[in-house]
């Protein structure tokens, strides 16, 4: 082996699942070869690309198929015409996505394994595609990319190489500052919002995907699991938000934080960990098990209703269980395959068992779930105007399924569970949602229901600076005034006080006239784009992809109206406002 071979794990994250499988690899690669470092996509040097001998990528996909915020620069470079030839280089891509996404799941892994080939460099290994339930597909690919990378580096399987120091980049990164978040994915059960990031790195968040958060105030009872930042807050107070009438419940959730100075923005999210009812634990082995139930060992058990996201169904859930059931109709798809995403999408879990029966062990089906109890939420208010809590926007997941009421895990357990409950928690910084950094800016805040919850926290901390701060304007949309007005009082007063410019709330069940947010902004198009033509940075979420699209084609309709522009010229406005991030989501 020359001493000049060297091994590059890059890591494109935006949540830290990426990174936390990057880590997993170096991991596994270092005892066999030490000359191998890790970097982050946002540190990398892309000059670096002519240089590289074997280079290994784990990135995600975020929203309608962008790369990370880390990555961002970096895709730009080697996706241009000033990118270098890479015939000196091998590589092998590794992608985690959510299928839900459809034809966007994992396109950055698609992309940039098409990309490298195209500049000559050589792939050693297909690339990979991990589903939202990534662990154990990441594991399975570093697996079979183990003796690609011996026989590449004429290694004898098995032999380790002599250690040598390892580069500062692959150090660990236990204390390292600035990470960035998703949010979670809103077609399966349990899905709160799609805030402000809609993410494939996690939905919800894993246990070692945490990196980088900057936890003033950390004491020695935090936490701290697989890298994620962890700690116990109260639960402190919890108030309904719409009516006793609405068919939606939504609450105002207060979480008291262990220290004062715990830190976070107007934009940044928080996972939460729940357990899993004994209800939903027993409804899952009832269906797997049927009058052996009960003789499940207690062990499984409490996997299953402390650690476990029992409450999901995916694609690579669905694959999984195919193996013990090869006589259903999904043996043989693949995790992006449209049957697949339609039965998660509107299946829980337990209904693999009721459809597809299988002789399946309680260890067998442990191993079926590699997904954590955890999920995501906004913080809705800014820790300018709070003294030590965040609070959440939780609307109560319900819904029917086959003569059952289904409750979603996690917000049954914010919306039930005592005050003063400890609730762990975890915060996670959202570079890709912030405000302006220049306060003067103007700001178009777009967002469906409880999807409201960043723009209250961006209310609040640029109601602080009033007189300072540049116009903001709020479209909403939610279903009735009178049973589902969220935050009604503080919008209302911020409308009477100049701090709102401008308040249009779409009512889809109310009246004769029934809006959409996409109604308001083809009428307000003008005004849209004046806005957006002084330089205002606008902001789009919401939980329905559908929904979501529309707004984004109402939105190029406006600037084509407005700006006199064809179709194409108006795409690439709004993709140029999307580079410059004056359109975020």
């Amino acid at each position: 082996m020359q001493e000049t071979r060297h091994i590059t794990i890059l890591s494109a994250s935006e949540t830290g699942n990426s990174r936390g499988v990057a880590e997993d690899l170096l991991a596994t690669v270092q005892p066999l070869f030490s000359n191998v470092r890790l970097v982050d996509s946002i540190d990398y040097e892309c000059e670096d690309f002519a240089e590289e001998d074997i280079l290994i990528m784990v990135t995600s996909t975020q929203g309608e198929g962008e790369p990370p915020f880390e990555a961002e620069d970096l895709y730009d470079f080697i996706m241009g015409k000033d990118a270098p030839k890479l015939s000196s280089m091998s590589f092998a891509v590794l992608g985690l996505g959510d299928s839900a996404y459809g034809e966007s799941y994992n396109l950055m892994a698609r992309q940039f394994d098409a990309r490298y080939e195209q500049l000559g460099a050589r792939r050693i290994l297909k690339h990979g595609e991990c589903d939202f339930d990534y662990e154990l597909a990441a594991q399975q690919w570093i697996h079979e990319l183990m003796p690609v990378l011996q026989k590449e580096l004429r290694l004898s399987q098995g032999t380790p190489q002599s250690k040598s120091k390892i580069p500062a980049d692959a150090a660990d990164d236990a204390e390292v500052t600035e990470a960035s978040a998703p949010a979670q994915d809103p077609s399966q059960p349990d899905a709160q919002q799609r805030t402000a990031t809609a993410m494939h790195d996690s939905s919800p968040v894993k246990p070692n995907a945490q990196r980088g958060i900057t936890q003033a105030g950390t004491t020695k009872k935090n936490a701290k699991s697989n890298g994620f930042q962890e700690f116990q807050a109260i639960l402190e107070a919890r108030s309904m938000l719409t009516s006793s009438t609405s068919e939606k419940q939504v609450y105002s959730i207060r979480l008291r934080l262990p220290s004062m100075e715990t830190a976070f923005l107007p934009g940044d999210m928080v996972t939460v960990q729940y357990p899993n009812s004994s209800k939903t634990v027993e409804r899952l082995l009832k269906n797997a098990f049927a009058d052996k139930a009960s003789q499940v060992d207690a062990r499984i058990v409490d996997i299953l209703q402390s650690s476990k996201d029992i409450s999901r169904n995916t694609p690579a859930l669905i694959e999984r269980y195919t193996q013990y059931a090869p006589e259903s109709p999904f043996a043989g798809l693949q995790t992006d395959n449209q049957v697949l995403r339609d039965y998660a999408q509107t299946h829980p879990p337990y209904a693999l068992f009721q459809d597809f029966p299988a002789q399946i062990t309680p260890d067998q089906m442990l191993a079926l779930f590699t997904s954590s109890n955890r999920r995501l939420y906004s913080i809705s208010n800014a820790a300018s105007v709070s003294s030590g809590y965040i609070e959440l926007t939780v609307t109560k997941v319900q819904f029917g399924f086959r003569n059952e009421h289904i409750v979603g895990e996690c917000t049954n357990y914010l919306t039930s569970a005592p005050l003063g409950t400890p609730i762990t928690i975890s915060i996670l910084a959202n570079k890709r949602f912030r405000l302006p950094e220049q306060q003067s800016s103007d700001i178009i805040m777009v967002g469906l229901g409880s999807a409201i919850a960043p723009y209250r926290a961006f209310l609040q901390e640029r109601a602080l600076h009033a007189g300072e701060s540049g116009r903001n304007w709020l479209i909403v949309g939610n279903r009735n005034p009178e049973q589902d007005y969220l935050y009604r009082d503080e919008l209302e007063r911020y409308l009477e006080q100049g701090v709102l410019e401008s308040l249009d709330i779409a009512w889809s069940r109310y009246g004769d006239v029934r809006e959409h947010v996409q109604n308001v902004v083809l009428h307000q198009a003008r005004k849209l784009y004046e806005w957006l033509e002084s330089g205002a940075y606008l902001y789009i979420c919401g939980h329905d992809h559908a929904a979501i699209a529309s707004i984004e084609q109402s939105l190029t309709r406006a600037v084509m109206l407005s700006g006199r522009l064809t179709r194409d010229e108006a795409e690439s406005y709004i993709a140029e406002l999307q580079r410059t991030n004056h359109i975020q989501q």
